[in-house]
């Protein structure tokens, strides 16, 4: 069961993967309590897992594209003014943290985002 929920994962990562997004602003977001469609954001600036940004939804459907979006909110369009570099994931205690790691297109800047993702991993 835990093999199946995991391919599941894996393939719903490739799918938002492939999916662009579009640029809406390039400054750092407030994270204190941040709402997108029934998704919130808390926490910190997401630059070390003891910072992440949590990410409070009901499924990784909704959690997983947040990832993302919060990113491009960040530095604007995936694959223009960005690439991911890696996406893992890491088990720590009871909370389960996604750890994307960006490079930037303007100057090959890279950058580690640690997501608490503890809300969503696994419901689908």
């Amino acid at each position: 069961m835990k093999t199946l929920k995991n391919s599941i994962l894996i393939s719903v990562l490739f799918l938002i993967l492939s999916c662009g997004n579009t640029k809406s602003v390039v400054k750092p977001i407030e994270t204190s309590k941040k709402e997108t469609q029934g998704v919130s954001f808390t926490g910190g600036s997401g630059l070390s897992i003891e910072d992440a940004v949590i990410i409070k939804a009901k499924n990784s459907m909704e959690g997983i594209p947040a990832e993302y979006n919060y990113i491009g909110k960040l530095h604007g369009r995936r694959g223009l003014d960005w690439r991911l570099v890696q996406q893992s994931l890491q088990h720590q205690g009871k909370k389960s943290y996604d750890i994307i790691h960006i490079q930037l297109t303007s100057d090959k800047k890279e950058l580690i985002y640690y997501f608490d993702i503890t809300s969503f991993f696994g419901k689908f």
